[in-house]
């Protein structure tokens, strides 16, 4: 009986040292898992920060790139008015040239 007892302590003991490993292994093995679900919470949340300011960025150029379009067709526009404004100002000239020119030759 002696033998048997001493043979239970001894796998009781064995029994605990194993149940007391495996414990810690769960433990650092439940750490380890909390920290990579905040790790993995952090990059969720930078990843949706980043989604959103390449949102804004790409709206931002498109609004910008609406905004040259419309300054580029404003400036044709300004320009063609000025070549018409100008090719109407040196027919005029033409015509005042010729004015004088017959005035002249009138005269004589």
């Amino acid at each position: 009986k002696k033998e048997l007892a001493e043979h239970r302590t001894t796998l009781n003991d064995l029994l605990k040292g194993e149940v007391d490993t495996l414990a810690q292994h769960f433990d650092a093995d439940r750490m380890a898992h909390g920290e990579l679900r905040m790790m993995y919470k952090k990059n969720w949340q930078e990843l949706n920060d980043l989604k959103a300011l390449l949102k804004q960025l790409t709206k931002q150029f498109e609004e910008r790139e609406v905004a040259v379009h419309r300054e580029m067709e404003e400036m044709d526009a300004y320009w063609e008015q000025n070549v018409e404004n100008l090719k109407a100002q040196l027919e005029n000239c033409e015509c005042e040239v010729l004015r004088v020119k017959l005035a002249e030759a009138t005269r004589r």
